[in-house]
């Protein structure tokens, strides 16, 4: 059942690698794929995202998009990225999420951006903390894969 929302893409270079919100390790993946030259560009999004989050992580002025918009769901993450990449007239895009949430991060980003001819690279993160295959012994996991499949259900019937 978990292993049925992870969805990935093949890795490639891309204009702009993106962490969306949510836990710390998506950021700290984002940095690393950054840092390994897979973008020139890096964005973070959320409801609470300042400069100094991209200090924190090592990165510098011209490296990192700011300011952003503040965002509260992964349709609003995908519409302002849909804007960025307007306006830097970027062509392909690498989107970081955790793995639980990769399916529909995948479904949403797709769905609006490739239809503006960017390519939509989807990278999901396990932690090293959660278990895949023993998934349901875990009570946050649980939750999520919860929250998870509605949220993948409720996207595909409003968006």
């Amino acid at each position: 059942m978990l292993t049925n929302l992870v969805r990935g893409d093949a890795l490639k270079k891309a204009d702009l690698i993106v962490a969306l919100g949510g836990e710390n390790f998506r950021k700290t993946e984002a940095k690393r794929l950054f840092r390994e030259g897979y973008a020139k560009k890096i964005l973070f999004t959320g409801f609470e995202i300042e400069k100094d989050d991209y200090k924190r992580y090592g990165l510098k002025e011209g490296e990192f998009i700011y300011p952003v918009k503040y965002v509260f769901n992964t349709y609003e993450e995908a519409v302002f990225v849909k804007e960025v990449v307007k306006k830097h007239n970027f062509k392909s895009v690498i989107i970081v999420t955790a793995f639980y949430h990769s399916r529909r991060a995948s479904y949403i980003f797709k769905k609006l951006l490739e239809k503006e001819g960017v390519e939509v690279i989807v990278v999901p993160v396990f932690h090293k903390n959660f278990e895949i295959n023993e998934w349901w012994k875990n009570r946050y996991l649980l939750k999520v894969v919860f929250i998870e499949w509605l949220g993948l259900l409720y996207y595909q019937l409003e968006y």
